[in-house]
């Protein structure tokens, strides 16, 4: 018997089958709403264009290829920590965070993960239902107990604000509560203001942890609106954990650029966390890559790269509310109701269908329509004649 002749083989993740699957199907009328990615008119990923120029600065500039350390290209860390904070608490907090740039956001989730898990073996993670695939797996690989809050109610189409404060009550001093940011709930419905007020209060009252994951700044109400509430409860509460990614917002998804950030009561906590993140990361990746952790400090640090990106980041804004709209009055014709209003009052890139496993299945097989499995959608695989041949369709399944 060999060392590896036991080996199970285990099933696909089901988003990465999906994209698989679409790439492999011949149809020329396909449409990807599955993959989370934006995608402009052509359904292209395109490179922004202060990123382009960062690309040629930093083939110009950079002189070795010899290893950074658990910080990455230098000065990022910074840079980071002024884009989540703003100039008012920048000024107010940067001495109180540890901050780790990571590869993705994704190694920003596994990182902290780790580092809650040592502080406080006993402390329980709770997560919005529903959350992203990858993130319960990515907290029980650091082993913590993984609990869910009630978020998305399926049949109102909105949130579940009763429920979800009830499963939150439930929390224990020193646990963590996981919270999305703008746009980031694969659901497309995102907390009110007054929510985070209420979690505000919770972590104070009852000593818990607020962990905030943000991938979609900008693509909401608008570049620094998307952080207002964010900023709200960093400005209040002691403590706090948030993970960062640049896939989405700089269009870095394959250049893996994210970070962890945690705000701590004083200066010298904020020194000993920045030294377990370190040793965190030298355990597992020992240091990120440095390319797209150098186009995204060019791009954050130069103010004309930074005004050209948060200018093409605006109108990708815009296109996406475009959509929303389009999607909305095209369906809303064609069921000849208003039951998909919800869609318009979204924000970011997704929302979420109310359909059966079965009716995807068929959109799939029949049409080569691709969505996940729970109904998400991403806008931005809609095109004009897409969205009409969708809602044709869709009309079809539904009845």
């Amino acid at each position: 018997m060999t060392f590896f002749a036991d080996t199970k083989k285990l099933p696909p993740d089901a988003l990465l089958q999906l994209i698989t699957d679409f790439r492999n199907d011949p149809s020329p009328d396909k449409i990807d709403l599955g993959v989370g990615v934006y995608q402009d008119e052509n359904g292209k990923t395109p490179i922004f264009e202060a990123v382009e120029l960062a690309q040629r600065r930093l083939q110009a500039d950079e002189e070795s290829k010899t290893y950074l350390g658990p910080l990455g290209w230098p000065g990022l860390a910074d840079e980071v920590r002024k884009l989540v904070l703003g100039t008012t608490l920048e000024e107010k907090l940067a001495d109180r965070f540890a901050v780790l740039p990571t590869p993705g956001s994704s190694g920003a989730l596994k990182s902290t993960g780790t580092l809650v898990h040592r502080l406080n073996a006993a402390a329980k993670i709770w997560l919005p239902d529903p959350t992203w695939a990858n993130h319960i797996p990515i907290f029980q690989s650091c082993d913590l107990v993984t609990k869910t809050y009630a978020y998305y109610d399926n049949d109102a189409t909105s949130l579940d604000r009763e429920k979800m404060y009830a499963d939150l009550e439930k929390a224990d001093a020193g646990d963590v509560i996981v919270v999305h940011g703008a746009c980031h709930n694969p659901t497309g419905e995102d907390l009110s203001a007054e929510d985070w007020q209420y979690l505000t209060t919770l972590a104070l009252e009852k000593g818990i942890v607020p962990f905030i994951d943000i991938a979609y700044q900008g693509l909401g109400q608008g570049f620094e609106e998307d952080m207002e509430n964010v900023r709200g409860l960093l400005d209040v509460v002691p403590e706090a954990i948030i993970c960062y990614s640049f896939s989405k917002n700089m269009g870095l998804y394959r250049e893996r650029v994210g970070a962890a950030l945690v705000l701590t009561e004083n200066t010298e906590i904020a020194g000993r966390v920045q030294s377990n993140l370190n040793e965190i990361a030298r355990r597992s990746y020992s240091m990120p890559p440095s390319y797209g952790g150098a186009l995204a400090w060019y791009v954050l640090s130069d103010p004309d790269l930074n005004a050209s990106w948060r200018k093409e980041l605006e109108q990708m804004r815009k296109r996406v509310l475009s959509l929303r709209c389009q999607v909305t009055d095209a369906l809303s014709a064609e069921f000849g109701d208003n039951r998909f209003q919800y869609i318009k009052s979204q924000n970011g890139m997704f929302s979420r269908l109310p359909l059966e496993p079965e009716q995807i299945a068929q959109l799939k097989s029949e049409a080569s329509i691709y969505m996940a499995g729970d109904g998400r959608v991403n806008m931005c695989g809609f095109t004009p004649t897409k969205i009409a041949r969708f809602t044709d369709l869709l009309v079809k399944v539904a009845k």
